[in-house]
């Protein structure tokens, strides 16, 4: 049988769930269960510690789990897992807590930051960078949300899709910063100045000879080789860059105005479509849509 703890417990799970704890008060609490006020304040002295115990089990295990990791040397990748594990094993009260988690005691709330600052230096290793520990944060706060919002997801595919998602993240090779246009100084002539535009199958002159437009990297004489390739296996160039083989079905319309070696800066209706295709396909890196779109994979996130 359920003690009346358990049922004072359960009771305000459901209600800070559906409308939140500031929302909710200690009177409504004690009607659901048919209790008065003081019966309820008898067991916890204050709505902060019921919130507080219903999440004493997930900072428990998750602050366990960081530190068996850390103690076995799991790495970043063991982290992933073992926190998602841990989010998984609590799936019913997981929303709950982060949705509530302002209106924890200060003590509290201060142990569960702690613990994910751990984990989140855990995932990024030792020495990041920059770029490294702000993956790394992505990483860990990704875990959480999908198990939130898809509860009806059975667990085992959930688990499958997150680390999927986490494993691209933190394997896929991130997109370099886009280098501002430098304007010409005064009395020269811009090296672009006169130039035809690209048209995709170009080749730029000079040693490197990679061509810079505003808002996209240069191209090198790799994305040109490609191009080369394509062209000798039977596909020709079009506007915008993007390929289509000769007889194939209707190819994908070029985007906005070209940017380095042809590539656009923007993407058509009919290739952002394209391109969600095949990431929710699962299988295609974010760089190899790109290379298959014609495109940077700057421009690719910015349309996506």
């Amino acid at each position: 049988m359920i003690d009346t703890r358990d049922r004072i417990l359960a009771a305000a799970r459901e209600l800070f769930a559906r409308q939140g704890s500031q929302n909710t008060s200690v009177r409504e609490i004690a009607e659901e269960l048919g209790l008065t006020k003081t019966a309820v304040l008898y067991h916890f002295r204050t709505k902060a510690d019921i919130l507080a115990t219903l999440a004493q089990p997930l900072i428990d295990d998750t602050d366990a789990a960081v530190e068996r990791v850390a103690r076995e040397g799991g790495g970043g990748w063991g982290t992933v897992e073992t926190l998602l594990e841990v989010y998984l094993r609590h799936r019913d009260v997981l929303s709950t807590v982060v949705a509530n988690m302002p209106a924890l005691p200060p003590e509290v709330f201060e142990r569960w930051f702690t613990v994910m600052n751990r984990a989140n230096e855990m995932v990024a290793g030792p020495s990041p960078d920059l770029g490294g520990r702000v993956r790394a944060i992505q990483v860990v706060a990704l875990l959480s949300d999908p198990v939130i919002l898809l509860a009806d997801v059975p667990t085992d595919e959930l688990r499958h899709h997150i680390l999927n998602g986490a494993r691209r993240l933190l394997t896929e090779p991130p997109e370099p910063p886009e280098r501002p246009a430098q304007a010409a100084p005064p009395g020269t002539t811009s090296p672009s100045a006169g130039r035809r535009p690209a048209t995709g199958d170009e080749r730029p002159t000079g040693s490197e000879g990679a061509w810079a437009e505003e808002g996209e990297l240069s191209v090198g004489a790799g994305a040109l080789a490609e191009g080369e390739r394509s062209s000798a296996e039977g596909e020709r160039p079009f506007a915008g860059g993007r390929r289509r083989a000769a007889g194939g079905e209707g190819a994908l319309a070029g985007g906005g105005g070209s940017g380095a070696g042809g590539r656009p800066r923007s993407m058509s209706e009919e290739m952002v479509a394209e391109a969600r295709r095949l990431r929710q396909n699962g299988d295609t890196p974010m760089s190899e849509i790109a290379r298959i779109l014609g495109v940077s994979r700057a421009t690719l996130y910015r349309n996506l």
